[in-house]
């Protein structure tokens, strides 16, 4: 018995704007632009494995009050994730994902009126795993992230999310 794997690597890039809790008022207003850079490797015909970096210029985005009062705020920090997760295929309909990611707290201040400093570490570390099954047309995901374990912040929380989609 000889294994022979295929290597494949994938590289993709992506310049985008953060649209969650953020909002167009108008052409004058912008939002953070996030410049992501990655990479996915496929070991065998069952297994990718992806890492990717997302760097957030919040320095620059304008903040949207919930009374559509906007703040230009200098209190915002740039922050830089990371990404790195792993695919399995137990059978053809069903996948296997596990995976870590970063999220760095963009929050300089607690106040942006007053410039109170955010003493408060939010960063965060998630640990990830998941699992799915695809239909022929279509197929759901759920997956479940924690970062009580893997954080040094003082920000912990765990996230079950789910994702119905459809093939064309």
């Amino acid at each position: 018995f000889k294994y022979t794997p295929s290597y494949k690597i994938k590289l993709h890039t992506s310049i985008e704007e953060m649209t969650s809790d953020w909002q167009r008022i108008d052409d004058t207003d912008f939002l953070p632009i996030s410049l992501s850079l990655g990479i996915a490797f496929r070991p065998n015909s069952k297994t990718t494995i992806g890492l990717d970096t997302v760097f957030v210029r919040w320095s620059d985005a304008i903040r949207i009050t919930k009374d559509n009062d906007k703040i230009i705020s200098p209190y915002l920090s740039d922050t830089v994730e990371l990404h790195l997760g792993m695919e399995f295929f137990l059978t053809d309909k069903i996948p296997l994902r596990i995976g870590l990611y970063t999220l760095e707290d963009y929050v300089r201040y607690k106040d942006y009126i007053y410039g109170i400093l955010d003493d408060e570490n939010q960063d965060q570390t998630f640990l990830t795993i998941g699992t799915g099954y695809q239909f022929k047309h279509f197929g759901f995901d759920i997956a479940f992230s924690d970062s009580h374990l893997l954080s040094t912040g003082d920000k912990k929380e765990s996230k079950f999310s789910y994702a119905l989609f459809w093939k064309f």
